[in-house]
């Protein structure tokens, strides 16, 4: 007997798996590159159905967002949600709708999109949804310049300090139930070092990054070698964030004052031409741009001075106002831009004029 003949329809929905979505401080974006598609392999002994109107409405809306067209995919998701209210395929698409809202900047929304998803039982959620969608929460938080209540968040799917057989995951319910994979861990980690950087807590943030190199240490390489390029563009941002904390440019300024600060920063953010290193060697094109932006904020920081010079240290009488201003912008742009040079070129990755 022919079992394709009479096997139930089947149509799986793709889901986006965010990878890393919570990257680059300045930008709060990710980028489509950090997320991947997937459909599930169907059975050989079940007939493959031709998708109806609304199952192609759902994949032309995924289509889009691997396209980066994250306002159209928003409302062919939407449309989908509002014809399809018993569906079982909900979950996935409010997940991705939710996406799609945070990529907009629209956090509020997908704050309440996640909320709906991890309250409503109509929407069938996975435990991988509902670990997908704190991920998204705590970005949207995190937007919205709520860090305690992202953080919250990593601590909801990871409570405690052990990443051994401890009970974490959510039920349908939102009960706890089962554990996180590896991965899910480490990206957990992950992203807590991320907030704790941005809360300008350093060293917990560095422990937290190394927790999330070491809870994937077993994992495959490419997973690995993922995790660590984006731990070291995280580590990039905090580098910049602790910066810019510990050396503020000095008010009132004078040339001594200009070259000792320039000095102790650049001092400061070297640590950074490692970890740019690190991301280079990984080759990811999308986290690579954003750990561009972040470094070369970082490398070209001092001549923020030159855009807006702080008051003299000394006396300058108002006929030398412009010609003293004149030859400090000039002496700081020289002296910071030779020290730019050694985040330009970077001879232990065979990087040469980065930006």
């Amino acid at each position: 007997m022919n079992q394709n003949k009479s096997a139930p329809r089947v149509f799986r929905f793709p889901i986006f798996l965010i990878l890393f979505i919570f990257a680059g401080c300045s930008l709060r974006t990710a980028s489509r590159e950090d997320l991947s598609p997937t459909t599930e392999t169907i059975p050989t002994t079940q007939a493959i159905a031709v998708p109806t109107e609304n199952e192609a409405l759902y994949l032309n809306a995924v289509r889009l967002m691997s396209q980066a067209a994250f306002g159209e995919a928003a409302l062919k998701l939407e449309q989908y949600l509002a014809a399809n209210t018993l569906a079982p395929n909900r979950g996935p698409a409010l997940l991705n709708l939710a996406l799609c809202q945070l990529h907009l900047d629209h956090s509020d929304a997908a704050l309440q999109s996640t909320r709906t998803l991890l309250e409503d039982e109509a929407y069938f959620a996975t435990k991988d949804i509902q670990v997908q969608a704190r991920w998204i929460r705590a970005e949207a938080f995190l937007r919205k310049n709520r860090p305690a209540e992202a953080l919250a968040l990593t601590f909801e799917l990871l409570p405690s300090r052990s990443t051994k057989s401890k009970p974490s995951g959510f039920d349908v319910r939102g009960n706890w139930s089962g554990k996180l994979e590896p991965l899910e861990i480490a990206k957990t980690l992950a992203l807590r070092g991320r907030i704790y950087g941005d809360l300008g807590k350093t060293a917990l943030a560095e422990a937290a990054l190394a927790r999330a190199v070491k809870a994937l240490a077993k994992g495959p390489e490419s997973e690995r070698r993922a995790l660590r390029a984006q731990v070291a563009s995280y580590r990039i941002e905090i580098i910049e964030k602790t910066c810019a904390i510990q050396h503020p440019a000095p008010s009132p300024l004078s040339e001594r004052e200009a070259i000792a600060y320039i000095e102790d920063y650049y001092a400061c953010a070297r640590a950074a031409r490692a970890q740019y290193c690190e991301v280079k060697a990984h080759n990811d094109q999308a986290i690579l741009s954003r750990s561009l932006i972040s470094y070369r904020r970082l490398a070209s920081a001092p001549l923020q001075l030159i855009r807006q010079l702080p008051p003299p240290a000394r006396p300058v009488r108002p006929e030398e106002r412009n010609h003293y201003e004149k030859e400090l912008k000039a002496a700081i742009e020289s002296w910071s831009e030779e020290k730019m040079k050694t985040f330009r070129n970077l001879d232990s990755c065979g990087a040469e004029n980065i930006f």
